[in-house]
């Protein structure tokens, strides 16, 4: 699911980089300044566009999931910042719309943190056990192996 939202997110940013590029202008102006970046804001929109396309992608298919959230995550990250300055807006309609753009990109940057760190939850632990099931049997042994009582 969080490869799904990625791909999303980068597939809107990718056909509407307006609004993206307007967000981060500022910033690359700064930044152009110190690394060798175009300075074109549109043009770094559709990069960072295609950066979380790719990371959601590999998320998503399982193929360099790590590498694929370190890719998403790098570029998430800052604009989660930069794309949603909630406590500048003045009107409660609009700083609503922009704190709820805030929260998604955080939480897209949260999943993508836990893949990269490699966060697996464990399903069972032992072979024939169901998840959450506590094993009758003792010794090591599974509950299909367990006598009845």
């Amino acid at each position: 699911m969080l490869g799904g939202a990625l791909i999303a997110d980068g597939v809107d940013a990718l056909r509407h980089p307006e609004p993206h590029a307007e967000a981060v202008e500022p910033w690359i102006a700064k930044v152009a300044e110190s690394l060798p970046i175009p300075e074109d804001a549109v043009q770094v929109t559709k990069a960072a566009a295609g950066g979380v396309i790719a990371g959601g992608a590999m998320i998503a298919s399982g193929i360099m999931g790590r590498f694929g959230a370190c890719i998403a995550s790098s570029v998430v990250a800052p604009s989660v910042v930069v794309g949603y300055p909630f406590w500048k807006e003045e009107d409660p309609e609009a700083r609503r719309q922009v704190l709820k753009g805030f929260i998604m990109h955080l939480a897209m940057l949260g999943g993508t943190l836990l893949v990269l760190a490699g966060y697996k939850k464990k399903v069972a632990s032992k072979p024939g056990k169901a998840a959450g099931e506590k094993c009758s049997g003792g010794k090591g042994k599974c509950c299909k192996d367990a006598k009845p009582k």
